[in-house]
């Protein structure tokens, strides 16, 4: 039994019919007319259909796993864990990890040297009454600040973290 190409690779065509009638032609093109405004005008610009939008109720819990440390100016070794790190630990649709941190112990406001601006005499101090009086004091400028001042080192190691997210979304229009 031979496959007969001829059948399996045929196709079919139809005859198109031209009709010369201006009533049936108005009617045609009045009915395609009114269909294309109907979705067109009233669906997507009046009815906006293209911002339709569904109300959902879910949950998003989002876990945090990993630990990290820190080393002060003393050497003293602070360790971190993942709840430590997201501060704040209960937050409104964000979650914030730190990923450096800058411990300086016992500050207190009053004035002291500024570690940015080095000076030889006072004339090298800008004067911006009352934070900084334009006194160099043990090569740095003085200012009303937090003392002592932030010592910015990188002695710190912000680990390994994993982050999971979980969900559950349900269609308002379901319940």
């Amino acid at each position: 039994m031979a496959i007969d190409f001829s059948y399996w690779l045929s196709y079919k065509t139809y005859r198109v019919v031209r009709v010369r009638d201006p009533r049936l032609g108005l009617i045609h093109y009045g009915l395609m007319l009114a269909v294309l405004a109907y979705i067109g005008v009233y669906v997507f610009w009046w009815k906006r259909g293209y911002y339709e939008s569904a109300s959902s109720v879910g949950e998003v819990a989002l876990k945090i796993k990993g630990s990290a440390y820190s080393i002060d100016s003393n050497n003293t070794l602070y360790p971190w864990s993942s709840e430590d790190l997201e501060q704040p630990s209960v937050e409104r649709s964000a979650t914030f990890i730190a990923t450096n941190v800058i411990m300086t112990s016992n500050q207190r406001r009053g004035y002291c040297g500024v570690p940015d601006l080095n000076c030889t005499v006072n004339s090298d101090c800008k004067v911006d009454l009352p934070l900084m009086p334009g006194i160099c004091s043990n090569g740095y400028c003085q200012s009303f600040q937090w003392c002592p001042a932030e010592n910015i080192t990188d002695d710190g190691h912000a680990g390994n973290f994993s982050a999971s997210i979980e969900y559950n979304i349900v269609d308002a229009d379901s319940l």
